[in-house]
């Protein structure tokens, strides 16, 4: 979505970074080799995946403890790719 909205300003005029910030999300493949680069939050896919397979095999093998779900946080990451707009510089510096 956010490659999405790049194109969509540019095409009314507006630049990315100089202008307006745009930052993704999932870290997805194409983040890094667009251009501008696209600053994006990176999930811990991984992490994700190993959890979610041992809350799986926890549940098929004690189905009888079936109650309410658990909660678990996991650390994501901001991938800074390119300059901001100068305002969002600003701000976070």
């Amino acid at each position: 979505m956010a490659l999405g909205a790049i194109n969509a300003l540019h095409a009314q005029g507006i630049r990315v970074p100089e202008d307006i910030s745009i930052i993704g999300f999932d870290n997805i493949l194409y983040a890094s080799a667009f251009e501008p680069a696209l600053a994006t939050i990176a999930q811990p896919i991984a992490a994700i995946g190993r959890e979610c397979v041992t809350r799986l095999l926890e549940r098929i093998s004690l189905p009888e403890k079936q109650g309410r779900g658990r909660f678990l946080t996991l650390q994501k990451t901001l991938q800074w790719r390119a300059k901001q707009a100068r305002t969002w510089q600003s701000k976070v510096s």
